[in-house]
């Protein structure tokens, strides 16, 4: 790594609600919670199924509970431009 201590700019925990994250709360969190994120083949999602709400209502509550992270921290078009290549995140 380049420079001195400390590297950075700002440190956090990123989520992207409106980007990529539901893949987490699908394919991870639905799963975490005890439950398949697909049922009827793959026909049909499983987010409103007991497993489906525990794990909605974890991810929702890291940010308005917790108040860990910060919504759109990683933009997705230009996340590696303006956060990681200057060294503002890792």
């Amino acid at each position: 790594m380049k420079g001195s201590p400390p590297r950075f700019t700002q440190l956090g925990f990123g989520i992207q609600p409106d980007g990529q994250d539901f893949h987490m709360v699908r394919e991870v969190l639905v799963r975490q919670f005890g439950g398949t994120p697909y049922s009827d083949g793959g026909k049909n999602v499983n987010y409103d199924s007991p497993a489906g709400l525990k794990a909605m209502t974890f991810y929702t509550e890291l940010f308005t509970k917790h108040k860990l992270g910060t919504p759109n921290f990683f933009p997705a078009t230009t996340a590696t431009a303006t956060r990681l290549l200057p060294g503002r995140s890792a």
